[in-house]
This record gives C-alpha cells, structure tokens and sequence, in this order.
C-alpha cells in the first residue's frame, strides 16, 4: 500500500470545526475536489508497470485503485480535518496483466503532488466561501486571512507539544521536527463524536473571545496570473537546471489565490515553451541568464593567473 496524506491549511480546519454546517459541508467537498484533481495528475504522470527482463521498460498503468479515508482531529484533538489517500500497489499494465505500480514515479512526484493539490484546495475555497489568502510561505501553505496567530496557537496544541519537544532537544532542524513529531505521538482520541468535538471546540473559542467574524469573504473566481519571469526566478533560485515539476510547483505556488490542475499545467507547459526554458535533454531546461552566468565563468578560467 502507498498512502498520501492531505493536509488542509490550519485556518481551514478552523473554518470547517468552529462555521457553519454550510462551511463545514463545502470545506469538506473542497478537500476532496482537490484530492480528486492530485490523482488525475498522477495517473497521467506517475502511473506506471515495469515490464521486460528485470522491468527494464516503464509502460502506462490504467489507473489507480485506492481508499480515501477522511480524519477530523490532531492527535491531541484539534481541528485538523485532512484524507488518506491509500493507492493499492497495482494497476493494469497495456497488456492487460495486474502488476505492482513502478512507484519510483510516485515518490518522485510527490513534491509536486502536494503543491498542486494546495493550490487546488485554495481555489476550492476562494470559489466555495470566499476566503482571502495570505502570502504564501516557502512550504508552499498560504494563511486564511482574517484568523489570527494567537487563534491559531489555541487550537494548534499539537504543534506546540511538538516545538516544546524541540526545544528540550535544543535542535530546530527538519530531522529533530520529525523526531519530536515520533517521540510525542500519543493515540487519537477515540469514542468521541463530531458533535461532541464542535461542542468542546465551540466553548474553547468562547473561552478565548474567538469568533470567525474578521474572516474576510469575497466571492470570486481566481484567475492564474505568473509572468515567465517569474517563474524563471523561482525555478532557478536553487538550481541552476529544473524539470517540468520544478516548474509546476513555481506555478502552483505563485497562485496565491488557487488554480485547478488544468490551469496549473497549461501555464507551465507554456513557461516551457517560451524563450526563457532552454531545453538541455531529458527533460530538463535552464535559462539565458544561467547560461550566459556558466559563459562568463568559463571565460574567466581561461584567462591566465596573474603572477
């Protein structure tokens, strides 16, 4: 079994535990046509058998079969709504044979899997509730505008379990938030039902003076708007070469406000297209700028040392 994991933005979790049976009804169908449009993505891209002596040849799947599993808390019992997606390792080879998928190609989309599903999710909700969304961050998660840091610190206990382990730890790194994440993990809560989880998350936003009336709300259809410039900058400000994911991600991320899958590809495949990709094999590009930097470097080896 593989398994994806969906995290809504926090602010969201919010919106679904402590709004509307409206909010929470299209928070969740939003979760889900975001999910929806990762797995289109993926089975044109990562679906895959391995065929011929030793799988040498990579040939099409005819998609996937899977689970969704829907959560509704942390595990200190927040709001924290999100999906489990478990994909079955199999698929449906072009000659008809059941094989196991050639998950490589999944671990290697995963990156991008997770912006373009944060990207549709934000275009779900701009459409569905009308939420606004902040900057977005280096991660690639924008916040609802309007739900504030110290709201957000009441009902984020298990991060703050998580930071305090970290500090005990005196390490701040990726591989010690992950440790501390294994170290402090206790069951989930059990036997409790969603009306009770509202009801105690209701009387703790009382408690605190929180309400969601400072969320702004502005129905709208977000439109996709990246300049190839742009985009050259975010692709090739690590690296001096990127692949069509690297520039997906860029897209995804510039779109503040959302954008369906559709949009997400069609913008990047014409970045792609455009003068600033210079095409290098094997599907990957770099730009003009980079390579006239790697010209000016190479001149400046030639030139003979002084004495």
């Amino acid at each position: 079994l593989i398994t994806f994991v969906f995290f809504t933005l926090f602010p969201v979790s919010l919106l679904w535990a402590l709004g509307s049976a409206t909010d929470a009804a299209e928070v969740e169908a939003a979760l889900c046509a975001a999910r929806d449009q990762v797995e289109t993505y993926l089975e044109q891209t990562a679906c895959a058998v391995r065929r011929g002596h030793a799988g040498e040849r990579t040939e099409p799947g005819r998609g996937f079969l899977g689970a969704v599993f829907q959560h509704r808390t942390s595990r200190l019992g927040d709001p924290g709504i999100h999906l489990h997606w478990v994909v079955f390792n199999v698929t449906e080879g072009p000659d008809g044979r059941r094989t196991a998928l050639d998950a490589r190609l999944l671990y290697d989309q995963r990156y991008t899997a997770e912006a373009i599903f944060q990207a549709a999710l934000r275009r779900e909700l701009t459409v569905r509730l009308g939420v606004v969304f902040d900057e977005i961050d280096r991660h690639g998660v924008a916040e609802v505008a309007g739900i504030s840091p110290a709201m957000r610190r009441a009902f984020s206990r298990r991060r703050a379990e998580i930071i305090t382990e970290m500090d005990r730890l005196g390490a701040h790194t990726g591989r010690a938030a992950r440790l501390a994440t294994l170290t402090t993990r206790k069951p989930k809560p059990k036997a409790v039902s969603e009306a009770e989880l509202r009801q105690e998350w209701r009387t703790r936003a009382l408690d605190n003076r929180f309400d969601l009336s400072p969320v702004v709300r502005v129905p709208r259809t977000p439109s996709l708007r990246v300049g190839d410039e742009d985009i050259a900058v975010a692709v090739t400000s690590e690296h001096a070469s990127y692949d069509r994911g690297d520039v997906i991600r860029a897209v995804a991320r510039a779109a503040r406000q959302g954008a369906t899958v559709t949009n997400l590809l069609t913008r990047a495949d014409a970045y792609l297209a455009g003068d600033l990709a210079i095409p290098l094999g094997d599907d990957r590009w770099t730009t003009p700028e980079i390579l006239e930097l790697e010209a000016r470097v190479g001149a400046l080896t030639e030139q003979p040392a002084v004495s």
